[in-house]
C-alpha cells in the first residue's frame, strides 16, 4: 500500500472542518482536488471514510482509527519542515506572523521597515484570522496572542501587557462634564463566541448607564466609532496615545481589566535564522512599546 501524505492532509482537515470545500479552503487546493485526493485515499484503504450528511461529512470508525496515527504523521513532518528550514544561516525566506488586527495595524506594520530593511531576502506574512493559528501545524511560524500555550513543542514568552483605558474624542466631551462612566454614551466591542466577555465589554456593561450606542466585532469599528464621537470607549493606552483627538477619561472607578501579549513559536523553529531575527525584532519592539505606555500623557481628564 503506497499512501500519499497529500491525501492524508485531505483526511485530517476534511475530519476538522466537516466538508470537502472546508477542508480544501483550509490546504489552498480546488474543491475537486480535495475531492480526488479523499477518494483515492478511500481506493487505497479499501474502506468509506466518511458518511456524506446534508449537514456535512460524518468520520466512520475506520476514519477515526487512522486520524491519531495521521496526525502523527503531520506532527512529525512538521518538525522535520522546520529542522530543515534552519540548515542554512542565511535570513532568506517567509516568516508568516499570526496576530490580531489591532496589534498588527497599531503596533506591528509601522515597525516592519525596521525589519525588512536590513534583510532583503526576509518576508513577512500577517495573518490576522479570529480563529487562533495552529503552531503545531504549521499554519504561522509566530504567534502574538493574549493566551499562553501549554503544549511541550510549543515556547512561549511574555513580552508586554496591554493597559485598557476609558477614553473618547475631544469633540464628544466639549459640552459633557460627566463625573461617572453612566453619565456617557458608550461603544463597545460584541462577545466574539457564546460565554466568551471581552474585558472591553465587560467594563462598560458594568459601569454605563444605559445599553451601548453602538457595538462591534471588530476593534477597528470600535476605534473609528470613537474617534467619529458616537461615544465614549475602551481602547489600549498605547491606541489613546497615538491619535491626537483622543482623551484618556479618569473615574472613581477600578480601570478596565488588561491583557498580556505572548510571543509563540515551534520550538524546533526558534532558532532558524529568519524566525530568530524575527524573536529579536518583536522583543524590541514590545520593550519600546512599554516604555512609551509608561510616559505620561499630557491629554489625560480627570473626573
Amino acid at each position: 500500500m503506497n499512501l500519499a501524505w497529500d491525501d492524508l492532509r485531505v483526511l485530517l482537515a476534511a475530519a476538522r472542518e466537516g466538508s470537502v470545500s472546508g477542508a480544501a479552503r483550509s490546504l489552498g487546493v480546488e474543491q475537486s482536488t480535495a475531492s480526488r485526493r479523499l477518494a483515492r485515499l478511500e481506493r487505497a484503504l479499501g474502506v468509506v471514510l466518511f458518511d456524506r450528511r446534508p449537514d456535512g461529512l460524518r468520520a466512520t470508525a475506520a476514519a477515526e482509527t487512522l486520524l491519531a496515527d495521521a496526525e502523527g504523521a503531520e506532527a512529525a513532518i512538521a518538525r522535520l519542515e522546520a529542522h530543515a528550514s534552519g540548515l542554512g544561516d542565511e535570513v532568506r525566506g517567509v516568516v508568516r506572523i499570526a496576530t490580531t488586527d489591532a496589534l498588527a495595524n497599531l503596533v506591528l506594520v509601522p515597525a516592519l521597515p525596521e525589519l525588512l530593511e536590513p534583510h532583503p531576502q526576509l518576508s513577512v506574512e500577517l495573518i490576522t484570522a479570529t480563529r487562533l493559528a495552529d503552531l503545531l501545524r504549521r499554519e504561522a511560524d509566530v504567534a502574538l496572542r493574549n493566551v499562553r500555550p501549554d503544549h511541550p513543542d510549543l515556547v512561549s514568552r511574555k513580552l508586554t501587557r496591554i493597559e485598557l483605558v476609558p477614553c473618547a474624542s475631544a469633540s464628544y466631551l466639549e459640552d459633557r462634564t460627566a463625573a461617572t462612566p453612566s453619565e456617557l454614551e458608550w461603544v463597545t466591542l460584541a462577545s466574539p463566541a457564546p460565554g466568551v466577555v471581552l474585558p472591553e465589554g465587560a467594563w462598560v456593561t458594568r459601569h454605563a448607564g444605559r445599553p451601548p450606542r453602538l457595538v462591534s466585532t471588530r476593534p477597528q469599528s470600535l476605534s473609528a466609532a470613537v474617534l467619529a464621537g458616537i461615544g465614549a470607549g475602551v481602547l489600549s493606552r498605547n491606541e489613546v496615545r497615538r491619535a491626537p483627538s483622543l482623551v484618556e477619561l479618569r473615574f472613581d472607578v477600578p480601570a478596565p481589566e488588561g491583557f498580556d501579549i505572548w510571543m509563540v513559536t515551534h520550538r524546533a523553529l526558534r532558532r532558524v535564522p529568519r524566525v530568530r531575527v524575527v524573536l529579536d525584532f518583536l522583543v524590541a519592539l514590545a520593550e519600546r512599546t512599554l516604555e512609551a505606555d509608561r510616559e505620561p500623557s499630557s491629554r489625560e481628564r480627570a473626573r
